[in-house]
Order: C-alpha cells, then structure tokens, then sequence
C-alpha cells in the first residue's frame, strides 16, 4: 500500500510539475497576444490618421 501511495505522490507531482510548464507557456502567449493586439491597435490608429490626411489633401 505504501508503494502505491508513493508512487501516486511521484505520479502527481510529475503532473503537477508539467501543469505549471505549460502555464507558464500558455502564460508567455498571452503575454505576446496582448504585445500584439497594442501593436496593431497603434497600427490601425497610424492607418486612420493616414486615411484622414489622405481625405483632407483631397479636398
């Protein structure tokens, strides 16, 4: 019984140790998505002052 126990033990802490590995990737991509997402908001802000200079040249 104590050998089941123990390897139990092992098994979760394995688990455990994966789980917080792929936390800490699942929490760089969401770090990199939000980078991203500032990214192309300045971008689509740039594109709109562009497009307004744009109109106003054409008048």
């Amino acid at each position: 019984m104590k050998q089941n126990n123990s390897l139990a033990t092992d098994v979760i802490t394995e688990l455990k140790e994966q789980l917080q590995g792929e936390l800490k990737a699942l929490q760089a991509i969401e770090k990199r998505a939000q980078e991203l997402v500032l990214l192309l908001q300045a971008e689509q802000e740039a594109l709109k002052d562009f497009l307004r200079e744009d109109t106003k040249s054409d008048d």
